[in-house]
C-alpha cells in the first residue's frame, strides 16, 4: 500500500497542479497539521474559544472557510 502511494519515494503523481514525489504526508508540516485539526474539531462541534462561531477569531473563521471550501471541491472532484 505505501508503494502505491508512493511513500517510498519513484512514484510521481500531479495533485492540483503539483508534482507528489513522496508520501504526500511529508508536505505537511506542523501548521498545517494544526490548521486540518482544527478544521476537524470545527467539524465535530468543538471551537477555540466559549459562545458561538461569530465569537471566534477572524483567523479561525478564515481557515475554516478555506478548508470547508477545499473539501467540498475535493468531494466532488474524487467522491467521499
Amino acid at each position: 500500500m505505501k508503494n502505491s502511494r508512493g511513500c517510498n519515494g519513484g512514484i510521481e503523481r500531479k495533485i492540483e497542479g503539483f508534482i507528489i514525489d513522496k508520501c504526500p504526508l511529508k508536505y505537511i508540516d506542523d501548521s498545517i497539521s494544526l490548521y486540518l485539526q482544527c478544521y476537524f474539531e470545527y467539524k465535530n462541534g468543538f471551537l477555540p474559544n466559549e459562545n458561538g462561531f461569530l465569537d471566534q477569531t477572524a483567523k479561525f473563521s478564515s481557515l475554516i472557510t478555506i478548508i470547508s471550501n477545499i473539501m467540498s471541491r475535493m468531494e466532488k472532484d474524487y467522491g467521499k
